[in-house]
């Protein structure tokens, strides 16, 4: 049995290397994004929300309403990034009630883009878009399944949640 380096941030126990490195998801991230834009309280927006317990860690949360836009393009609400499983990218769209699924992928495709510009498709190995709701009539889920979010050259199916529910459910 190897014997680890450990370091303390924030009363967490995380191995030293995956906080230090820049060359890994959750380092690029950090690195790009404003101080304040780095979510830490409840992960919710609009009357909704996800739970975070269970979450890989290290891990961080982006809230896109504080980043520029680069165009004039609606963004998503939230990118996670983590470590785990060789990096995950998710791109979080949150509605209190019924949403429009033709607006909400252009919206998940948007924060993809923030996501692209911050590191390359091959250093994240997972990605998942998620859109969290309240209810979502049949019309819209019918919908849904037929849209996908481009990241790197591959096309992604949408997850849908339900508010309340844990970001866990959609890094399976």
């Amino acid at each position: 049995m190897t014997l680890q380096l450990y370091c303390t941030i924030i009363g967490r126990g995380f191995p030293a290397n995956s906080i230090t490195n820049m060359d890994t998801v959750v380092g690029r991230f950090k690195e790009h994004a404003p101080n304040d834009a780095i979510h830490r309280s409840r992960l919710g927006k609009k009357g909704c929300f996800l739970r975070k317990d269970g979450l890989p860690t290290p891990n961080v949360i982006i809230d896109l309403d504080r980043i520029p836009k680069t165009d004039d393009s609606q963004n998503a609400d939230f990118l996670f990034a983590s470590n785990d499983s060789g990096g995950w990218i998710v791109p979080i769209e949150m509605k209190k009630g019924a949403p429009d699924a033709k607006k909400s992928v252009q919206q998940l495709q948007a924060a993809t883009r923030v996501a692209e510009a911050w590191i390359s498709a091959v250093d994240a190995q997972n990605f998942r878009a998620v859109l969290v709701s309240g209810n979502l009539p049949k019309a819209e889920r019918f919908s849904l399944r037929k849209c996908t979010v481009r990241f790197g050259d591959k096309d992604h199916s949408i997850e849908r949640l339900k508010c309340g529910t844990s970001l866990r459910n959609a890094l399976r």
